[in-house]
């Protein structure tokens, strides 16, 4: 599978095979079908993305770290597979003393356990400083359909946030 991506969101994109491609609100355009239809695309100014490369996968800008309501993650890969490398944890807005919790594929902490609920983020007392949280669900790969969700057990206790990256592979689904 070859996922290209485009300088513009929505963009639409008609290729010598007749094939037509939108991109989506990032700009990606997944399941690109031929090395023809690449290179048409490739001249119209979209960039080929690299399937199997270490990438962002999704995020959370100013994730509430003093909430356990379901967060969201922003998902940038949400049409291939995907393995999960690392997911870094920076830019908190005071020292997270007191936060707690886990990152899950499953609204509420249910479905698939990614990073245990009894993950600390006392080490981030500055804004300059990152963790990488401990995968619990490591070497496998997850469907597309599979959202992520960061539910914290324990809240700060005062008002923070916090910017959360997941890292990892876009598999080509088969």
């Amino acid at each position: 599978m070859i996922i290209m991506l485009s300088q513009v969101p929505y963009k639409s994109f008609t290729v010598s095979s007749g094939n037509v491609y939108v991109a989506d609100q990032y700009g990606v355009i997944p399941n690109v079908q031929s090395t023809a239809d690449q290179n048409d695309l490739a001249s119209a100014g979209c960039a080929t993305l690299a399937p199997n490369a270490t990438d962002l996968l999704g995020y959370i800008i100013g994730a509430n770290m003093n909430s356990t309501a379901d967060q969201l993650f922003a998902n940038l890969n949400n049409s291939v597979r995907y393995q999960i490398r690392r997911i870094t944890v920076l830019n908190a807005s005071i020292s997270l003393t007191t936060a707690a919790g886990g990152v899950w594929t499953g609204a509420g902490g249910t479905g698939t356990n990614i990073v245990s609920a009894g993950q600390v983020y006392s080490a981030l007392t500055a804004p300059g400083i990152a963790l990488d949280l401990t995968l619990a669900a490591i070497n496998t790969w997850r469907a597309a359909a599979d959202k992520l969700y960061l539910k914290l057990a324990t809240p700060q206790g005062a008002p923070a946030t916090a910017d959360i990256f997941v890292y990892g592979d876009a598999l080509p689904t088969s």
